[in-house]
């Protein structure tokens, strides 16, 4: 279930997760920078909307899909071209399972 905030939250945690995603390599820096990320196109998306809670988005935009939440925001696709499917690492040199962008957080977290 999803935890609602509003727009100065996740402003001050786009901040300080990209601050973070800095100061460490790998895995840990992708999965704050992901967060960052992900807050900071949720607070634009609430000052677009003049609203004040993410409780007032719909279902599909309290998710961690940030190509959804870039396409809400009619970004130019040029900026989020990147955030396509990923597969996982398999081992034997068999392609992975597919990561949808949506659950890249959990890869990341992971270490997948």
């Amino acid at each position: 279930m999803p935890i609602d905030v509003g727009f100065r939250s996740l402003t001050n945690s786009a901040v300080e997760l990209g601050k973070g995603s800095d100061q460490l390599t790998g895995s840990p820096s992708h999965l704050l920078r992901y967060y960052a990320v992900e807050c900071g196109l949720k607070a634009v998306l609430l000052r677009r909307r003049n609203l004040r809670s993410t409780s007032q988005l719909e279902e599909d935009l309290r998710s961690h899909d940030l190509r959804r939440l870039a396409m809400e925001l009619r970004l130019d696709p040029a900026a989020y071209r990147d955030l396509r499917r990923c597969r996982q690492r398999a081992n034997g040199g068999r392609p992975g399972r597919p990561i949808e962008a949506a659950d890249m957080h959990q890869a990341w977290r992971y270490g997948l």
